[in-house]
């Protein structure tokens, strides 16, 4: 599972990379780490309104519920949609799927490696730090608020050089690709090649003080060290 993001883009950068406007700018504030544990909001571009950052509640929840955030989490976990074990008898992700697809907005995301029976962390990023937007679905509540979850799939050998334990990745699309995904004329199912052979990117890691499981601080400070070596000890 992927509970963890970043997004350090300045609000100018991100409009200009996907020549888009935050809807709400002064709301705006870049984050090192995004806790989706916690109630956490992402910024994502959505079919309804490509042309605007939205804000919404990372972890998807049905359109007519009425209980509060936690309370949904902790029956179920919805931060990630696994796009190899969806279940389209599933009404929460299959209509979304096909209505209300979503782009979420990132610099980065967190995987984990093991050495010596523990667990080390490491932070997964483009070049210069450039945001980037990884697949997801949303829904509208009926406060008028949103809730999203990125999509993953198995990994294949575009992350054979990164440490990573768990054998999936968020879903992440170049520019061409982003344009499908958030495109009307396509169902869910017209899509399913795009997710498959989607165009790679070039992703680059560094690792991060292994108190990153235990102490939400540490996170400010991302080792910029190429060597696992240095951060073992």
């Amino acid at each position: 599972m992927f509970y963890r993001l970043s997004n350090t883009a300045q609000r100018e950068d991100i409009e200009k990379e996907f020549d888009v406007k935050f809807e709400f700018p002064k709301l705006y504030k870049p984050a090192t780490v995004i806790n989706g544990l916690e109630e956490s909001t992402l910024s994502i571009i959505t079919m309804d309104n490509p042309q605007k950052v939205s804000y919404a509640i990372w972890g998807l929840l049905p359109q007519t519920l009425e209980e509060n955030w936690d309370v949904f989490q902790k029956l179920t976990n919805t931060l990630n949609i696994n796009f190899e074990g969806l279940n389209f008898d599933d009404n929460l992700y299959s209509d979304a799927l096909d209505n209300r697809r979503c782009l979420i907005i990132t610099t980065g995301f967190f995987t984990s490696a093991l050495h010596h029976g523990k667990m080390y962390p490491f932070h997964v990023y483009l070049k210069n730090h450039r945001p980037f937007c990884i697949a997801g679905v949303y829904n509208r509540l009926s406060d008028g608020f949103l809730t999203c979850s990125i999509l993953i799939k198995k990994t294949t050998n575009e992350l054979d050089e990164i440490p990573n334990l768990l054998s999936y990745k968020p879903v992440i699309f170049d520019e061409e690709n982003s344009h499908f995904w958030l495109n009307r004329k396509f169902n869910f199912d017209s899509l399913r090649e795009l997710i498959v052979s989607h165009q790679k990117l070039r992703y680059e890691s560094h690792p991060v003080s292994k108190e990153f499981y235990n102490n939400d601080k540490f996170f400010d400070k991302i080792i910029k060290s190429e060597a696992f070596d240095d951060f073992i000890d």
